[in-house]
């Protein structure tokens, strides 16, 4: 959030790379920030594409599918750098897409005769390493950590019993561990 100039008026944007998500008030701040996006077109040469640029109304708003500008307008969810964010189910949105790729990945490396210490670097490197972004956006469901966690160890196991208690597995090397992370304190961590 900036402050701009001394009327105090609050412009919040997010940026990253080419990807610009402004949050405004109203039709007014929609058609202001048109027009000042236009200003920037004319002076730098650089184009918005209308066609992949979208809108979703909020609050008393909510459900609306049309606006001021001439983009598409969408009703429920809108994903923004990789997550939906929005009034739909968005705890499907988020991680149903996430957990069936980390299932299929471990699947697939299931076939290879690993240790139990390759198998926790494969699980904390390339497997789970997937799903930290989305888990400090939003938050996990226990839903998804018991799909996580039964993936996890189905892999350490190859579907067989345990033989070393859960908690033994997360503690670090240096005291006897595999030092696999715990994905449900790891996605609440600060």
């Amino acid at each position: 959030m900036q402050i701009l100039g001394s009327n105090s008026k609050q412009c919040k944007v997010s940026q990253y790379a080419d990807d610009t998500t402004l949050i405004l008030a109203n039709d007014y701040s929609i058609t202001r920030a048109f027009n000042l996006i236009n200003v920037f077109e004319r002076g730098a040469g650089s184009k918005l594409n209308p066609k992949k640029t979208e809108g979703l109304w909020t609050s008393s708003y909510a459900g609306r599918t049309s606006g001021p500008v001439n983009i598409t307008w969408v009703a429920n969810k809108l994903k923004i750098l990789g997550v939906y964010l929005g009034h739909a189910n968005l705890e499907q949105a988020n991680w149903a897409d996430c957990v069936t790729k980390l299932e299929t990945f471990l699947y697939l490396w299931r076939t290879r005769t690993l240790s139990l210490k390759g198998k926790s670097l494969i699980m904390n490197t390339l497997g789970v390493s997937g799903l930290w972004y989305t888990a400090t956006v939003v938050n996990m469901p226990d839903c998804v950590h018991t799909r996580i966690s039964k993936a996890i160890w189905d892999f350490s196991w190859n579907r067989k019993t345990e033989l070393v208690k859960c908690d033994t597995c997360r503690l670090p090397w240096q005291y006897g561990g595999l030092s696999v992370v715990n994905p449900l304190k790891k996605s609440r961590a600060p």
